[in-house]
């Protein structure tokens, strides 16, 4: 059989995100198992069971606009009450988030909150929100946007990246620096990945791609 050979942070992505659709207790234990801003938002992750994972749904690489839209994030998980945004990044984050990564990832912190304030439930032809970003696109994200505002949904954001640190926490990525600090924003080393079970394809990806 041919050997697959997964490049860069996209392969790590869509080979963790793959394992967890197939697996909840990997999800679970990934969202429970990162380092969450504040005490609040990891009792509320502990409280998730089976049942809450069975109605989830993992999208990768939705695009919301380039130029004037908000960027593409990497992952969007929906949980009841619910949405998680989440950026994989290789390099090694010991002296805090690139400037570059963080820019990016204001840009869907306004994402969140443009599609949070919006008072429209149903995309037609483009969405603008409050930001000034705007997007249009094929019927699968106009279906992802209706279903983010099924319900209200608490926004939240998980960094996956390195550290040469084995416990490096999230006040070690001085994320105060960067976004603001009314966000609830989580971190989980590609270290920690590696000590978890039931993830062989994607300990593999990453151990190919690690420091390169």
């Amino acid at each position: 059989m041919p050997k697959l050979h997964g490049h860069g942070e996209n392969s790590v992505t869509f080979s963790l995100f793959t394992e967890c659709s197939r697996n909840w207790r990997i999800l679970d234990r990934l969202i429970k198992d990162a380092k969450w801003s504040d005490a609040e938002t990891s009792k509320s992750f502990l409280r998730l069971k089976q049942s809450d994972y069975e109605k989830s749904e993992i999208h990768l690489f939705p695009c919301f606009g380039k130029r004037e839209g908000y960027g593409e994030p990497d992952v969007i998980i929906l949980l009841p009450k619910k949405v998680i945004y989440i950026e994989v990044e290789l390099a090694r984050m010991d002296a805090g988030l690139p400037d570059c990564f963080s820019r990016q990832m204001n840009k869907f912190i306004e994402l969140s909150c443009d599609i949070k304030n919006s008072k429209i439930s149903r995309i037609v032809s483009t969405f603008t929100g409050e930001t000034g970003g705007r997007f249009r696109g094929p019927a699968r994200l106009r279906r992802l946007f209706q279903k983010m505002k099924e319900e209200t949904r608490d926004s939240y954001f998980l960094v996956i990246g390195d550290s040469q640190k084995r416990n490096c926490s999230i006040q070690d990525l001085h994320l105060e620096r960067r976004l603001p600090q009314d966000i609830r924003i989580g971190w989980m080393s590609l270290g920690r990945l590696m000590r978890m079970g039931n993830l062989s394809d994607t300990k593999a990806i990453i151990k190919q791609n690690r420091w390169s």
